[in-house]
């Protein structure tokens, strides 16, 4: 039978909130549960260019709490936490199972989602088949160290000016500073072509605003969305995941030859590193941070082999 592409859109109450979910099924004994970047960055608004009809892996999407559509339901407003995103996950993992029969989930984590995803994953490994990092971080501080040396040897004199004058960075990034320092960093690197979306960010506002789940009273919700997260970068800015060497479940990697947001290099030197009962490295061309936007052919080839991988156990 031929896969279809069709989705349905659904709001789910977990923890006293009313989630926003993106659903594209298909008859399929996986489920792959996407969680976004940012924090507070929606992915749902550029499924539409990503899905492939041909996968074998029913997709789902949602916009976690503070984000999105999600955070135009939140009424309190008050600032999300990692505690809360994980008790969060873990009814949304429990009610997607039951709604498509499956004992258990492959969670995918793009960017930040990488640190929720993982983290919920040494919580409660018995919950998931598989574990999905895309832009996975490992180390934030090494791997904006690594990234700013590599836009440093890129960058014109006026832009190595500029660099310098974020003062030893990364190591000069605070909790007081880190959204305004990481944002001028990120500019630079985007004029390079080493982070972000390689159409740069008008294209792929472009991109969202054209998806057929997109409101333009969304855009409330998306603007609000980096107060909502402050905790989170506090969080983000310390991250360090490089001990955990051990994961008692599969591991996969999705990186862009062209990340350098989250480099591929630290990614790849921490999956040498691990053990697990099985794992694989996906280094994809043509494509950096946005990975499954930028080359959705060779992401969803990857998607399936994870799949096919998982089924021969």
């Amino acid at each position: 039978m031929e896969k279809q592409n069709d989705f349905f859109e659904e709001y789910v109450s977990i923890n006293n909130l009313e989630h926003y979910f993106l659903h594209y099924p298909t008859e399929s004994d996986f489920l792959v549960l996407f969680l976004h970047g940012g924090p507070g960055q929606s992915e749902s608004y550029l499924a539409y260019k990503t899905v492939s009809k041909n996968r074998n892996y029913t997709l789902v999407f949602y916009d976690q709490r503070g984000s999105g559509k999600t955070n135009l339901k939140d009424a309190s407003q008050e600032k999300v936490t990692l505690k809360i995103l994980i008790s969060d996950l873990d009814k949304i993992i429990d009610y997607l199972k039951s709604k498509y029969h499956q004992k258990k989930i492959i969670i995918l984590g793009h960017s930040w989602g990488s640190i929720l995803g993982l983290e919920y994953s040494k919580l409660f490994p018995e919950k998931i088949s598989a574990y999905v990092g895309m832009g996975q971080v490992i180390n934030f501080r090494q791997g904006e160290k690594v990234g700013f040396e590599h836009c440093y040897k890129l960058a014109n004199q006026k832009d190595k000016k500029k660099l310098l004058k974020l003062g030893n960075y990364p190591e000069s990034v605070t909790k007081e500073n880190a959204l305004a320092k990481c944002n001028k960093f990120r500019v630079i690197q985007m004029k390079y072509g080493i982070c972000g979306y390689k159409e740069g960010t008008f294209s792929m506002l472009k991109i969202s605003l054209k998806s057929p789940v997109f409101s333009w009273k969304d855009l409330k919700g998306n603007i609000a969305a980096s107060k909502r997260n402050t905790l989170l970068m506090d969080y983000l800015i310390d991250y360090d995941t490089s001990n955990f060497l051990q994961p008692p479940f599969p591991v996969y990697f999705i990186s862009g030859e062209n990340d350098w947001q989250v480099p591929y290099v630290c990614v790849k030197e921490y999956f040498d590193k691990i053990t697990a009962p099985d794992k694989k490295f996906f280094l994809l061309k043509n494509a950096g941070h946005l990975t499954d936007l930028e080359n959705p052919q060779d992401y969803n080839n990857a998607l399936n082999e994870i799949c096919e991988r998982i089924l021969k156990g």
